[in-house]
């Protein structure tokens, strides 16, 4: 098996992109959820401010996860089960697959499809 970690990074690297930069800026900033088979990276947002990083003393106004980067079957399963809070939604793109769109999804819908 190769580590989510090696997978993550090969990833960032075939898209021009340095993974320690994002992991650097998501355990200062944000959240690192790691094991030798997942990693994911996300940080509470405003959705209508997805752009703007919240301090810490901000995140209670955060209405959302914004998740990076899931790599390992199951990766988003598994930050479903760890999520540190909950918020009303969870969104994400799929960039590293040249789609820039972010997907919102309602956090109680997901938690039940899931974990069915």
């Amino acid at each position: 098996m190769i580590p989510a970690l090696q997978i993550a990074e090969d990833l960032y690297k075939k898209n021009g992109l340095v993974l320690g930069k994002d992991l650097h800026s998501y355990l200062t900033h944000g959240f690192v959820f790691s094991s030798p088979a997942t990693i994911m990276i996300g940080r509470p947002i405003i959705e209508a401010e997805s752009d703007r990083w919240l301090e810490p003393e901000e995140y209670h106004l955060a209405d959302s996860w914004f998740v990076k980067m899931a790599v390992g079957d199951g990766a988003l399963k598994w930050f479903i089960t760890r999520m540190p809070w909950h918020l009303p939604k969870v969104i994400w793109q799929r960039g590293f697959k040249g789609d820039e769109k972010m997907r919102v999804f309602d956090t109680n819908k997901l938690i039940k499809k899931i974990l069915q």
